[in-house]
């Protein structure tokens, strides 16, 4: 019997437990209390119980959880005692099942401290929106269009892109792109600028440039822009109390609200500006606005900035508070904490942004020594 056939036998037992355990026979329970392999996946199954019932109880991904878990699992251990063995049966049959009146074998919630709250998930949507004030429209909607007019959004495989217009020929609407947490979004402006969206980001934009000044967006959030040349028309980027200028050239920009606004240029030159100072980038450049307003300028490193764009996470030297936020912000899941001692600890950790948020805290639990679990739906700091 192949690994996969045996997983798949080993769910009908656990799915006949879960869903009519008083109907195992004596003689099905002695061949179970024999089969190594069984009572091996049960005893796993038991030291996991947390990972199975993070996942807010869900049962499809509880059966998924498990059969990945005993494909993997290789060690075997002790056969236990009958006694004992039935027990265990049905107690894992129950946390598979998510049967919540186990008050001996799941942990009271404990009470939540709103001052414990350092970043709060949003549940608004699930899904890119673009309004341009009057009306909304979602990615999906976009795929259904069958036609698309000049000046409008049209979808391109993964990537939205506006069609160009003459200004004097179609209205100029101003409209606002929203990314929801856990997602990311390229697109291309009627200029042909490409502007590739983190999670969480927002940003306003002529749906046609006009034909004569500058061409200006504003940002919320983070994104990387590889700016359309046009030096009779230089591409603007107002981000808070920063404002960029470029005529054609590459760079990223992060404006969330538990970090300082920064401005990474990888290729071009770059102008960035607040009400008191104005400094010129380098290919490889930061600048950065403290919170006196100086604007302060550094060495980058690219990979780490530019990570995200790839769909990866990449820490280096970031503390874990830090890490906690793109956590949150990525997975769409309050963080909480309860112990602040290696908060501020800085670490060095990469990982893919397409991992399961379990797999995440299983490495970051074990680089950095922590407790850090998934409870009511939360990211909890221990």
């Amino acid at each position: 019997m192949n690994k996969e056939t045996n997983s798949d036998a080993l769910l009908q037992k656990l799915e006949k437990l879960s869903s009519a355990p008083e109907s195992i026979t004596d003689q099905e329970l002695s061949d179970w209390t024999n089969d190594t392999e069984m009572e091996d996946a049960f005893q796993t199954m038991l030291l996991t119980k947390r990972a199975l019932l993070e996942e807010q109880y869900s049962e499809d991904l509880s059966r998924q959880a498990f059969k990945e878990f005993v494909d993997r699992h290789q060690t075997k251990r002790s056969i236990v005692i009958a006694t004992l063995w039935k027990t265990t049966v049905l107690v894992a049959a129950a946390c598979l099942a998510g049967w919540l009146f186990l008050p001996s074998l799941l942990q009271k919630t404990p009470t939540i401290n709103p001052a414990n709250i350092i970043y709060q998930a949003s549940y608004d949507s699930d899904c890119v929106v673009i309004s341009d004030g009057q009306q909304e429209i979602t990615t999906l909607q976009l795929a259904e269009q069958p036609t698309v007019a000049k000046g409008a959004p049209v979808l391109k495989g993964d990537t939205i892109v506006y069609l160009p217009a003459v200004t004097n020929k179609y209205p100029v609407n101003t409209s606002t792109i929203r990314i929801p947490q856990g997602q990311t979004v390229k697109l291309i402006l009627a200029d042909g600028t490409k502007v590739w969206l983190n999670t969480q980001s927002n940003l306003i934009y002529p749906n046609i440039f006009p034909s004569k000044g500058p061409r200006v967006v504003e940002l919320e959030g983070e994104a990387y822009f590889e700016v359309a040349r046009n030096e009779k028309q230089p591409f603007i980027v107002k981000c808070g109390n920063m404002q960029t200028t470029v005529l054609g050239t590459s760079f990223n920009i992060r404006n969330y609200p538990e970090t300082p606004a920064t401005v990474t240029l990888v290729n071009g030159s770059v102008k960035v500006a607040n009400t008191n100072e104005q400094v010129t980038l380098q290919p490889c450049q930061q600048a950065t606005l403290g919170s006196s307003g100086h604007i302060y300028t550094s060495q980058a490193d690219l990979e780490s900035v530019l990570c995200w764009r790839d769909g990866q996470f990449f820490f280096d030297g970031k503390t874990l508070r830090q890490v906690l936020y793109e956590m949150g912000r990525w997975y769409n899941r309050d963080v909480i904490i309860n112990n602040y001692a290696h908060l501020e600890d800085r670490l060095h950790f990469r990982g893919e942004r397409s991992w399961k948020l379990h797999e995440i805290i299983e490495s970051l639990n074990i680089i950095c020594d922590i407790d850090l679990t998934i409870n009511n739906g939360a990211l909890v700091l221990n």
